[in-house]
């Protein structure tokens, strides 16, 4: 079977990795690789898709003790040999794509940022062969080295033995593609119209506040199981009831649905 052929993040035969896979620093092991210029500014130069995918995460993290990220953006990859890959860029900047966006090699997908000023500018990147970035897109094992090498790979190997191209020929190739499949759509479609669809009427949501001294878990499930974040004292959040008794549920959190206990919600902000 052909390999999946990949490309840098950064396509740009200046970058160089300043902090390598599986690196101990002060943040823990380094989940991925961090890419800088061998000379110059990195700042705002292009970051693209390694290969083709669907974007399962695009958005600023912003929750406490994760905020470092900045803006993250994760793609799901489906491989020839049935198996997938998430990638991880971080810390960008003008992101050019949101969830459920379908990208190809060597698209962009952001500029280089520095997490809102956290850092230098630099790209981190990193790539996981599990569904943990799925779940949640912030993951970082810190000082757990086994979850490390169990939830992620290094990139520059996995490129090696995945067919990374190194010009622009996968790149053409890709749009080449997009171009002759949009001609074909446009010919099928091409004096249809289709019937009109009714949206569906907006979920009136009311406004409340936790009311958690040491902040409130954000599950998955209106049960108390898999966490995807929190609410601290006093933060506010937009709920509707969600059909389980003791539980309300944030349509919109983070890009996705959360529940939290009603017990500690009370549409009076707390002082």
């Amino acid at each position: 079977m052909k390999a999946l052929a990949f490309r840098r993040p950064i396509a740009d035969s200046r970058a160089y990795i300043s902090n390598p896979f599986g690196n101990y620093y002060d943040l823990g092991y380094h989940t991925g690789i961090d890419v800088l210029f061998q000379e110059g500014s990195i700042a705002h130069c292009p970051v693209v898709a390694v290969a083709w995918g669907t974007v399962t995460f695009a958005q600023r993290v912003m929750l406490p003790g994760f905020s470092v990220w900045g803006n993250l953006i994760v793609i799901r990859h489906d491989l020839p040999d049935g198996s997938v890959v998430y990638s991880r860029s971080a810390h960008v900047e003008n992101m050019q794509v949101e969830r459920g966006a379908i990208v190809y090699p060597g698209m962009r997908i952001g500029d280089v940022g520095n997490a809102f000023g956290v850092y230098p500018y630099h790209l981190h990147f990193d790539l996981s062969p599990t569904d943990v970035l799925a779940a949640t897109p912030w993951d970082w094992p810190r000082d757990d080295n086994a979850r490390l090498h169990r939830d992620y790979v290094d990139p520059v190997s996995f490129f090696r033995s995945h067919g990374m191209a190194s010009d622009l020929t996968t790149l053409k190739a890709a749009y080449d593609n997009v171009q002759a499949a949009m001609t074909d759509l446009d010919t099928v479609i091409d004096g249809f119209e289709p019937p009109p669809v009714n949206p569906p009427p907006p979920v009136e949501t009311v406004t409340m506040y936790c009311t958690a001294t040491d902040g409130l878990k954000v599950r998955a499930e209106p049960v108390t199981g898999v966490r995807i974040g929190g609410l601290v004292y006093g933060q506010s959040a937009q709920v509707v009831d969600s059909g389980t008794a003791g539980w309300l549920k944030i349509p919109d959190y983070l890009g996705q649905v959360g529940y939290v206990s009603a017990s500690w919600m009370s549409v009076d902000r707390p002082t």
